[in-house]
């Protein structure tokens, strides 16, 4: 690759940066673009492109472009972080959809798969939690229910609905109690 255009890619990255402190993000994708096409090879470009879509709400592009930089560098660590946390997102939206349209149990294919993908997703574990709370699986709910509220203490909607589950714990345990 000629230096000149590798030069040219650099400094649209700088580009790329200025925009972004500036919250210019359509500026940013502009200049990303450019330095891809400056230096098509360069994966890291299409990490960066990549991270800038899944800021934008842009999750389709975000994933089509990490895509691109994981054939440029398949064993890449970061890039395959990347890939499984848009995933991630990807499937919880979609579990969301599924959930709006009473479809539960396509939503607890989709979601089991976003909490396996990436663990740390708050977002994940409480629509699980509620995926869970809908199918009468209290304490999984329960469980995915206190996760989010480790990984977003203050997230209010999850700490209502591990109350609810906890109630519902018990009230199948009086349940069980009462039969036997």
């Amino acid at each position: 690759m000629d230096t000149e255009k590798k030069q040219a890619g650099k400094q649209h990255i700088k580009e790329a940066y200025r925009a972004l402190f500036a919250n210019d993000f359509a500026r940013a994708v502009c200049a990303f673009e450019k330095a891809i096409q400056c230096d098509p090879t360069n994966a890291s470009y299409y990490f960066k492109l990549s991270i800038t879509y899944a800021r934008n709400q842009q999750l389709d592009l975000a994933i089509q472009t990490i895509e691109k930089a994981l054939v440029l560098e398949p064993k890449n660590e970061k890039f395959i972080m990347q890939h499984q946390r848009l995933n991630c997102r990807r499937y919880t939206e979609e579990a969301v959809q599924c959930l709006e349209k009473g479809s539960i149990e396509q939503a607890l294919v989709l979601i089991e798969r976003a909490v396996e993908l990436d663990p740390l997703y708050m977002q994940a574990h409480y629509v699980a939690a509620q995926v869970y709370f809908l199918r009468g699986q209290y304490i999984q709910a329960r469980k995915a229910a206190r996760q989010a509220v480790r990984l977003a203490p203050n997230f209010l909607e999850a700490r209502v609905l591990l109350a609810r589950c906890r109630e519902q714990v018990l009230l199948e345990k009086k349940k069980k109690k009462g039969e036997t």
